[in-house]
């Protein structure tokens, strides 16, 4: 269910009027429609065109096709199981001879998208035919269980193309599933932009996206205070976590094979974040519905600071109390064993349309490699937790029962300690790990509430009924009624950093080398030689390189005499 995608481009041979590796993706998402725009869809659009497709593609219905999509209830175009060999297209028709100079593709269901899918041409009178010749303009390859989003190509104009099919390869036995597959002609227009990106004012720790769109564009340069921003390519600039350097004039050039546009300019401000005393003073000034420090040394009540406080939360199971927190400042933290059962049980409430999970945890070295709970609402609607490699997951389901998933960029390393935040405001998940954003899905709605009929109580530690349970270290657990910004949340974690930076202690040591071949000796290291001398195995700190152990053994260690011996 949770897969890594990647789009790569597979070169093809045999080319006649134009090279396979001018076949990249250009575009994909909006960035299609900046593409495409201005052109006709030669593919369903012209007069005439007519849709076809090998013996093995069956159900397709060219009438079900509305601009190269085809209906809602409609079948796939391509709806094959098994075509490992490539052999199986859909075909257009184009019933005249046209100019080709672009592409786009998407795919329509989730796991069914995987495969390769080669790009021909032909200029043959009735390309219909069975004998029809067919040239490669280059092969897109999607892996993933994700659906294949909108995706364009670009490439040299091919002359007197009378038609243009896409051949299909499945790479892992399954059915290859296209949505959408139209062709289109050159350029005839410089670009000209039609929605200019607007400024705006932000905090500091934001995220901000500049948008522009111009109608025939082939690419975008956006530019700083009239600088060019490297690698700033597309439709959409975006900056994950601003800073104030970020403040100025933004403007997108929009270029094509015939001239260029330049956009208005964007006036980006960016002012400083708020400074906090405290963590908590940074918690309580974002007013949370709950906020359980977890900072109790005994008893059975963890205590709500929040503003919906009905009681606080009950401890259950094997939680130790009182253990070593983040740092001093945020108090204690409540160490939870992992087992059924165990977990803070806050009670029966809803946070409304959006929520915010925020919590300080620290995995133990020896906790399950499963999912692990760490704020989760039994009926489903939302549970922050980790996976079996570690991974940090936000799982939600809106008011049409629709499922999202989102994960942090990083695992998370046992035995450290991590600000992990889970966000749901307007219809869009996403997560952070020490103020760093992982991915991010739009699902739209709003938070699930099945209703207290229904044993919908939250816990913390544990999920469903007190079922995989968290190992390890949790503190500062923290509910919000409504979506923290990037801005809100790179400032709570800014608030829990020590105002210094570690200190740095240095202490001399001795530097003891020997052999690593012949292979079993143990060093041992006494204060005297005095009868009896005592020996103790010295086993920490011990490297080997180049066929040499050497061991830097404290001198506050009282070790100044060492030898090997063999058990």
């Amino acid at each position: 269910m949770r897969k890594i995608t990647c789009i790569s481009i597979i070169a093809a041979a045999g080319l006649v009027a134009v090279q396979a590796a001018d076949l990249v993706p250009v575009a994909t998402g909006n960035n299609v429609d900046t593409l495409v725009a201005g052109r006709t869809d030669l593919a369903l659009a012209t007069g005439g065109a007519t849709a076809f497709a090998s013996t093995a593609i069956s159900g397709y219905e060219a009438d079900l096709a509305i601009d190269g999509i085809l209906n809602e209830d409609a079948n796939p175009w391509i709806p094959l199981d098994g075509n490992t060999t490539g052999t199986d297209y859909l075909a257009v028709d184009f019933n005249q001879a046209v100019s080709l100079e672009g592409l786009v593709i998407s795919g329509r269901f989730p796991d069914r998208s995987a495969g390769t899918y080669t790009f021909q041409y032909t200029t043959d009178a009735s390309p219909i035919t069975a004998d029809s010749h067919w040239t490669d303009l280059g092969s897109y390859s999607w892996q993933g269980g994700a659906v294949m989003p909108r995706t364009a190509f670009a490439f040299a104009a091919v002359a007197n193309a009378t038609g243009i099919r896409i051949v299909t390869k499945s790479a892992a036995g399954l059915g290859d599933n296209i949505q959408e597959f139209e062709a289109y002609p050159p350029i005839t227009t410089p670009p000209s932009i039609v929605t200019q990106p607007q400024g705006a004012t932000v905090m500091e720790g934001d995220i901000v996206s500049l948008t522009v769109s111009a109608t025939g564009a082939q690419g975008f340069q956006w530019r700083k205070d009239g600088v060019d921003i490297a690698g700033a390519t597309g439709s959409t600039y975006t900056i994950l976590d601003a800073k104030l350097s970020d403040a100025g004039s933004y403007q997108a050039v929009a270029t094509n094979s015939l001239g260029s546009a330049t956009s208005s300019a964007a006036v980006l401000a960016v002012t400083p974040a708020p400074t906090y005393a405290s963590y908590k003073d940074a918690v309580m000034a974002d007013q949370p519905i709950h906020y359980y420090p977890l900072d109790e040394t005994n008893g059975t009540v963890a205590a709500d600071l929040g503003s919906q406080n009905s009681g606080g939360g009950t401890y259950t199971g094997g939680i130790t109390l009182g253990r070593d927190s983040v740092t001093p400042g945020m108090g204690k933290a409540a160490f939870f064993d992992g087992l059924d059962g165990t977990f803070v049980d806050l009670g029966l409430f809803h946070p409304g349309n959006s929520v915010t999970l925020e919590a300080w945890v620290n995995m133990a070295s020896d906790a399950s490699a499963t999912y692990k709970a760490i704020v989760a609402r039994w009926d489903g609607s939302y549970e922050m937790d980790t996976t079996g490699t570690d991974v940090g997951n936000l799982v939600i389901h809106n008011d049409s029962n629709a499922f999202g998933l989102v994960q942090t960029a990083k695992p998370l390393v046992r035995g450290q300690w991590y600000h992990i935040v889970s966000v749901f405001a307007n219809g869009v998940l996403t997560i952070y790990l020490n103020g760093e954003q992982g991915t991010s899905q739009e699902i739209g709605g709003v938070l699930q509430d099945l209703g207290l009929n229904t044993p919908d109580r939250v816990l913390i530690g544990a999920t469903r009924t007190g079922i995989f349970g968290w190992r390890g270290l949790i503190t500062q657990v923290t509910i919000y009624d409504k979506g923290l910004t990037p801005g809100q949340i790179r400032a709570h974690y800014r608030a829990a950093l020590p105002s210094a930076g570690p200190e740095l202690t240095i202490e001399k040591a001795v530097l003891v080398t020997w052999p690593s071949f012949p292979p079993g000796y143990v060093l041992q290291g006494a204060p005297g030689l005095e009868e009896p001398a005592n020996w103790n195995p010295i086993t920490n700190n011990i490297t080997s390189e180049g066929g040499i152990n050497k061991a830097a053994v404290p001198a506050a260690s009282g070790n100044n005499f060492f030898r090997l011996v063999k058990p």
